[in-house]
């Protein structure tokens, strides 16, 4: 049903379907629920914690066919936990600095491995969210462009929870126009707009997101 109405909603406003890519935030998530929704054509899961996740993932990665390409590490990131990180997943969906981008860099060296990353931008005023602002995020992208064994792959940002849907809507619009302004001056393919949550997908597919980061839609919770 879910996949039925993003369909939907991209063809009304003049989308290609295939173009924007479901993605099942799986914070909170049983093994067995993961399992069961990849099994129902979903294949590509972002978690926020990685002491959760890792429990979850040694399981999945013996007992079943996922791997980490499955897998997008959404949350917030501390230096300390970025070695564990590579090991888990195959994106870091929530750069915000300079000074983290070189230090996972310099991890996956070691690793011998490329890790794809997305900038998270930070596109409303509230004090608790994480990420870059517009200008910050534009600027940053040189840096990264010049930084070995990672992959810059798109932009990510969450609207306010409580906000009113115009909030959002400007919120969406204003990651829209950074993707927009990367594309242009560093001419990157830059695949993927993370945005858009359960609440708010309707909004974002309107709005350009590539990518959807859904669960309680998914997994039935709060």
């Amino acid at each position: 049903m879910l996949k039925r109405n993003i369909s939907d909603i991209a063809q009304k406003c003049g989308r290609n379907p295939q173009d924007i890519k479901l993605m099942a935030v799986t914070k909170g998530a049983e093994s067995e629920l993961i399992l069961n929704a990849f099994e129902e054509g979903i294949d590509l899961f972002g978690e926020n914690y990685l002491q959760e996740a890792s429990k979850k993932l040694d399981y999945l990665f013996k007992n079943t066919r996922l791997n980490k390409e499955n897998f997008h590490f959404i949350g917030h990131l501390q230096k300390n936990k970025i070695n564990k990180v590579l090991n888990y997943f195959s994106s870091i969906d929530s750069i915000d600095s300079v000074s983290l981008s070189k230090s996972i860099s310099e991890k996956a060296s070691q690793k011998g491995i490329t890790i794809s990353i997305m900038i998270e931008v930070k596109t409303s005023q509230e004090q608790t969210k994480f990420g870059l602002s517009p200008k910050e995020a534009i600027e940053m992208v040189q840096v990264l462009k010049e930084l070995p064994f990672i992959n810059l792959t798109g932009v990510m940002t969450m609207a306010p929870l409580n906000a009113e849907d115009s909030v959002k809507r400007e919120n969406f619009r204003t990651l829209y126009s950074v993707w927009k302004e990367i594309k242009k001056l560093h001419n990157l393919k830059l695949p993927f707009i993370s945005m858009g949550m359960s609440d708010d997908y309707k909004m974002a597919i309107e709005e350009g997101a590539t990518m959807l980061r859904i669960g309680r839609a998914i997994f039935g919770r709060s």
